[in-house]
């Protein structure tokens, strides 16, 4: 029995552009997303037609934009999804992408091939707003990323090599002055309230929460258990931090040091007035500053 597939590409990725259809893709309905003013209508017509596995061909940011008109509403539809890296950044794929050329991968698709990944869906409520996504983060990262972008991929660096060459760099400035404040290593007001009800009041270097199965280059950086949202976080200042990050990296506890918390659960709720990333976009912090994170379901990958 054939399953009927869905095909989206973003022509605004940075992968995409120029692209035509896969020439493979003869069996789904292709559709090309021109502007995001198109998604309602390409999503809603791939659910009136029974979509019932949908290939999002860009970044992590179109696999969000997905993820939302989803699973922030009531649709009646919740198709398995495929993702293929189309983007600058491409976490997501990293996870659960699927692997090889598009065209010959929705054919395989098509005739019921393919291996099961489930995940679970983070919903973020900030103020009026709700978005859907799998990585989260704030403080440090959100700094670190905004360098990355601004310094190491205007170079021409790929997005995996440009993740690992701002590490570096970060890293090594850290090293040579280990002490002061700069525009990654400062401060960051974020009060954390995880699944158990006590509030860290903070300051923060960094909060991040995850559903993927780790994060690019090999990282990993939960310990807390196996719930459905993973999150870690750190108190300013943070000593030793670099002495600990390959622990971190890994999800290893630092022993004896309660300045690194990791939990799991479905529900922690920030507060803070810092802006905030969601699988590569940013967002500014809601006027009373609460932003809840939860779990919003799970969805069905197939790669």
């Amino acid at each position: 029995m054939t399953v009927r597939i869905g095909y989206l590409r973003n022509a605004l990725s940075q992968r995409n552009r120029g692209r035509g259809a896969p020439a493979d893709a003869v069996n789904a309905d292709f559709r090309v997303l021109e502007s995001i003013d198109q998604l309602d209508a390409h999503l809603q017509a791939f659910a009136d037609a029974g979509i019932e596995i949908l290939i999002i061909d860009g970044g992590d940011g179109t696999v969000q934009a997905v993820l939302t008109w989803i699973y922030g509403g009531d649709r009646g539809w919740r198709p398995r999804l495929a993702v293929v890296p189309g983007g600058m950044t491409n976490l997501i794929a990293h996870d659960v992408g699927l692997k090889g050329d598009p065209g010959e991968a929705a054919m395989r698709l098509s005739r019921g091939g393919g291996e099961l990944a489930t995940r679970a869906v983070m919903r973020v409520r900030h103020g009026a707003e709700i978005h859907c996504g799998m990585f989260f983060s704030a403080g440090a990262p959100l700094s670190t990323i905004e360098l990355c972008r601004r310094d190491i991929h205007s170079k021409g660096f790929q997005a995996s090599l440009a993740v690992g060459a701002t590490l570096a760099f970060v890293a090594g400035r850290r090293m040579l002055n280990p002490t002061r404040e700069d525009e990654i290593f400062r401060p960051y007001q974020i009060a954390v309230t995880p699944p158990d009800g006590e509030t860290d009041t903070g300051p923060q270097l960094l909060f991040m929460a995850a559903t993927t199965d780790g994060l690019m280059v090999g990282a990993n950086p939960f310990w807390g258990g196996d719930g459905a949202i993973k999150a870690t976080w750190a108190h300013y200042p943070a000593k030793r931090f670099l002495r600990r990050l390959p622990a971190l990296y890994r999800g290893r506890e630092p022993k004896g040091d309660d300045v690194y918390q990791s939990r799991s659960g479905d529900r922690f709720s920030l507060r803070t007035g810092e802006p905030f990333i969601l699988d590569g976009e940013i967002y500014s912090a809601p006027e009373d500053g609460e932003i809840i994170l939860d779990h919003a379901g799970d969805a069905e990958f197939v790669r």
